[in-house]
């Protein structure tokens, strides 16, 4: 498959199983998150890995941190609990924005979301099925804080990794003319 033929049918695969990365197999994906375009090479994210029992202890700080955001239906805390349970690794992908005068927070946190479709690419080339997920859980500062997210982090994202299992999300129709804008 070429390089091309490879990101025109990159898709996400929200079924996964059995096994997870390797540790030698993590630091690849690391290494691919680092060829991101970073402006002024400020590595403005980072990667949590949890896998096995930290799955769970992910899960129960979920339901916590929506507590603590004045969650009280019982169904929802109980459902939280159980998200990361879908794939045998969740990569919780943080950016980290730093004052600087030349690159403004914007690029900062696109660099990081850059960083994370590199690490996701890297995962499918490698054989693995990923997915990207957010909602409340990505954006609630009580669950950033639960996490030891300092000054400046946010949490962007939670990739889940695993072996394929299940068909890939559908990607929707091809672009239409009408939706590709060019300056003439």
């Amino acid at each position: 498959m070429t390089p091309l033929d490879f990101l025109l049918t990159r898709r996400s695969f929200p079924i996964l199983t059995a096994p997870a990365p390797s540790n030698d197999q993590i630091n690849t994906l690391m290494q691919a998150a680092l060829r991101a375009p970073d402006h002024g090479n400020l590595k403005p994210f980072r990667f949590l890995v949890c896998e096995g029992e930290k799955l769970t202890q992910l899960g129960e700080l979920y339901a916590r941190g929506m507590q603590q955001s004045g969650e009280t239906d019982s169904v929802k805390l109980e459902r939280a609990k159980g998200l990361p349970l879908r794939a045998p690794m969740v990569l919780i992908a943080v950016a980290r924005i730093q004052n600087n005068p030349k690159i403004p927070a914007q690029e900062q946190l696109l660099t990081a979301g850059l960083a994370t479709f590199q690490l996701i690419n890297a995962a499918q080339a490698m054989g693995f099925g990923s997915y990207w997920r957010t909602g409340d859980i990505a954006y609630n500062p009580a669950i950033w804080q639960l996490l030891g997210l300092t000054d400046g982090e946010q949490v962007i994202g939670y990739v889940y990794v695993g072996t394929i299992k299940g068909e890939p999300k559908d990607t929707g129709a091809a672009p239409t003319p009408d939706s590709i804008w060019r300056y003439v």
